[in-house]
């Protein structure tokens, strides 16, 4: 294979017999030394000048353009560059990375996520290498401000964080201490009789995708002879000027069984819950949370000690608008 750039050169010397059309192989003209050397220290300076940040790029909104001084014809598996960027990333647009006119390749940081406004500010050095199995360019260096991963996130929201409903309300919260140790825990106390109710706001981050919520309940109860509990949580968006007096959306339920006093007990994950009131970024969402003692999955015979809820939500930008 001719070595024609740096990323050509093999690790094996045996297999370097040339250095851009010179021959290095074994007895060699005694004039191919000087000229092979030559055009290692080309290889060298062009390899210099691709990654060490003098190069500036070009292109408007997300494309980001760039001409190295290696004439590469193809991208390789992490092969780097360093520029600095002759733009902000703006807000509005998918960045993506053309060198050489080769290609425009989507342009991403933490391996997979969308560049999003002034994560490349103007006159910032950008290093990014390209990736082959995703065909993308992944920057390297620090991006221009701190994001969290878009994806699944937790909220957790602990007793003490809710109240009980004015209507079929349950009690508390209340404090509750173990026998030996007094270790001391918050709870909600849902009646076995009969549904009761709490209920809790989160002013929802902008970064939620506004899509389907799950949850998974944390718990404990006293002594019992039965022990299973059908925990429920519905919820309804709110933007300015909404009128709050709005129907929750359709519940979903998850089982779990207890068993020991003074345990705690970690329900499943919840099916997706659909949010009511057509949720747009920034709204906040009132959530019910409920005992479905009356059904017959619903077997525990004493209060049910609600100690706090996960609510997982999907985050689809890095950063609040």
């Amino acid at each position: 294979m001719a070595k024609d750039h740096i990323v050509d050169y093999d690790t094996t010397a045996a297999n370097n017999t040339d250095i851009d059309g010179v021959s290095v192989a074994e007895g060699m003209a005694p004039g191919n030394v000087n000229d092979a050397m030559r055009e290692i220290l080309a290889d060298l300076a062009e390899w210099y000048g691709d990654t060490g940040g003098a190069l500036v790029s070009a292109g408007a909104s997300g494309a980001y353009t760039l001409t190295t001084n290696d004439s590469l014809a193809a991208y390789a598996q992490a092969q780097m560059y360093a520029f600095e960027a002759n733009h902000a990333m703006p807000d509005t647009a998918t960045a993506t990375l053309n060198v050489n006119a080769i290609g425009a390749k989507a342009l991403r940081k933490n391996v997979s996520v969308n560049l999003e406004l002034n994560d490349i500010k103007a006159k910032q050095i950008v290093v990014v290498a390209y990736e082959a199995t995703d065909d993308v360019f992944q920057i390297v260096a620090p991006i221009g401000k701190a994001s969290v991963a878009q994806g699944k996130h937790a909220l957790m929201v602990p007793a003490t964080s809710m109240s009980p409903a004015v209507t079929s309300g349950c009690s508390g919260p209340a404090t509750n201490e173990t026998s030996v140790q007094k270790v001391n825990y918050p709870s909600l106390n849902f009646d076995a009789a009969a549904d009761e109710y709490a209920y809790f706001v989160l002013p929802m981050p902008t970064m939620w995708d506004e899509g389907t919520i799950t949850f998974r309940a944390y718990w404990a109860h006293p002594a019992a002879t039965a022990f299973n509990v059908v925990w429920g949580l519905q919820a309804v968006a709110f933007g300015d000027s909404d009128a709050i007096d709005t129907a929750y959306g359709t519940a979903q339920t998850v089982t779990d069984s207890g068993g020991t006093t003074e345990d705690t007990f970690i329900s499943d994950e919840s099916a997706a819950i659909t949010v009511a009131g057509t949720p747009v970024a920034g709204d906040m969402v009132m959530f019910r949370v409920y005992r479905d003692a009356d059904n017959v999955a619903d077997t525990l015979d004493v209060d049910a000690q609600l100690m706090g809820l996960k609510v997982f939500i999907t985050v689809d930008a890095g950063q609040e608008a």
